[in-house]
């Protein structure tokens, strides 16, 4: 019977124990059986797509209705309860000698693990998206319907395009009018505020448009950036409580940061990259997906560029990922080429930060929020269809001609210095 061994659960207690939440999904969601479940939750903990996104927004919404304004750390410490309540119900299975139900837990299993840690935080167990649904399930069908709408759940099968449909036909047929109608507004209330939401991987970059926060590791000051007008309105954080919660946010993100590579001695995937979150059709703010391009940056750069224009470029391509707007491979290099090209025809000596808005990608030289910094923009749209490869061909002309336009100059001066010896 195929399953969870003794070891995986010794490797699963060991990342529960020390709140490694993100290698306690990666080890589940590595399994050769798993069900999916893993790699949907992965997803949550790193909020880096729809789904994800989706169940976090939901969540915090319900916890804000019950008067709980939590902070990204306290959230951190629920994900941590429901890894180890999740634990204990695979040890459950595990002792009771159906090594395959601890692996893919039944849908009542990983119901009650998250009714107990949202109780535990004070919280309607109702946060969790699919509640709703599964008890109306329950109620009215039975447990055998409740395991095949988790089961159309986890299906991550076509991008997930089925998974949308199965989960409106189950509330049409699981829920009454009014109560699917309530169930159906959070969800696509919780999806249109997802939309914008950056992933929780990078801790110098919270929140998303139209309300950006960014971090400079430089002066360890905090930025805002609205987005909503045509020109982004950038100004300092100076709000002390704001600052307690973006400085939260950041030590909790840092903390993850450093538990990624923690991994147990005996998981098997300790030298394997850490599994991507499922991409699904709502994640298509762009065409392409890690696998689904083959263009890369390296590929892209002709040997001529400067090691200024190198600089620049990086500092672009940084700049483009902070955005983490789901541009895909091939919209960040395309975007990243063109900043740095628009940088050296405009003279910029470094690129300190990227900024979209009015469907404009600007580059900024100095602070966002100094009124004295330097920007320039090009078209949003421009920039990420204008193939890197032409760019960077441009920025290679733009170094030779530089140095055509120096050596003339330089002669002289090794002509000055032969003269003087």
């Amino acid at each position: 019977m195929s399953g969870l061994t003794q070891q995986d659960l010794n490797v699963l207690g060991h990342y529960a124990r020390t709140g490694n939440r993100e290698l306690y999904w990666n080890y589940l969601a590595r399994h050769e059986d798993s069900d999916g479940y893993g790699r949907l939750a992965l997803g949550v903990v790193r909020n880096d797509n729809a789904p994800g996104r989706v169940a976090n927004i939901y969540a915090d919404a319900r916890a804000r209705e019950d008067g709980r304004n939590l902070r990204e750390s306290d959230w951190e410490r629920f994900g941590v309860d429901l890894i180890n309540q999740d634990l204990r119900r695979r040890q459950m299975h595990f002792n009771d000698n159906r090594p395959d139900l601890a692996l893919n837990l039944p849908a009542r299993d990983v119901q009650r693990s998250h009714d107990v840690a949202f109780h535990n935080a004070r919280i309607d167990p109702d946060a969790w998206t699919p509640r709703a649904l599964l008890e109306a399930a329950r109620n009215g069908r039975g447990e055998r319907e409740v395991e095949h709408i988790w089961k159309n759940m986890l299906d991550n099968g076509y991008f997930g395009g089925p998974r949308l449909g199965n989960t409106i036909g189950s509330i049409a047929s699981n829920m009454s009018l009014w109560e699917g109608g309530a169930y159906t507004g959070r969800l696509f209330a919780a999806r249109g505020l997802a939309t914008g939401a950056h992933a929780t991987t990078d801790p110098n970059t919270i929140g998303g448009p139209p309300l950006t926060f960014s971090y400079n590791e430089r002066d360890r000051s905090w930025t805002q950036i609205s987005s909503g007008g045509m020109v982004p309105h950038v100004s300092e954080v100076t709000n002390p409580r704001m600052l307690d919660d973006l400085n939260d946010a950041r030590r909790t993100r840092l903390h993850r940061q450093e538990l990624r590579d923690d991994f147990h001695p005996a998981d098997p995937n300790r030298n394997r990259p850490i599994m991507s979150s499922p991409w699904v059709v709502a994640d298509a703010g762009a065409a392409d997906r890690p696998g689904q391009s083959a263009v890369a940056l390296a590929a892209a750069r002709p040997g001529e560029l400067t090691a200024a224009q190198c600089a620049i470029h990086d500092q672009c391509r940084d700049g483009v990922q902070r955005l983490a707007a789901g541009y895909g491979p091939e919209g960040e290099a395309n975007l990243s080429a063109r900043l740095a090209r628009l940088a050296g025809d405009q003279g910029f000596r470094q690129v300190d930060a990227v900024l979209t808005g009015g469907g404009n990608a600007f580059i900024v030289e100095g602070h966002p929020a100094d009124p004295a910094n330097r920007n320039a923009h090009v078209g949003l749209r421009e920039g990420l269809e204008t193939p890197a490869r032409d760019s960077l061909q441009a920025m290679a002309a733009q170094g030779a001609q530089s140095r055509e336009d120096a050596a003339p100059q330089q002669e002289q001066q090794r002509t000055a210095a032969r003269a003087m010896v």
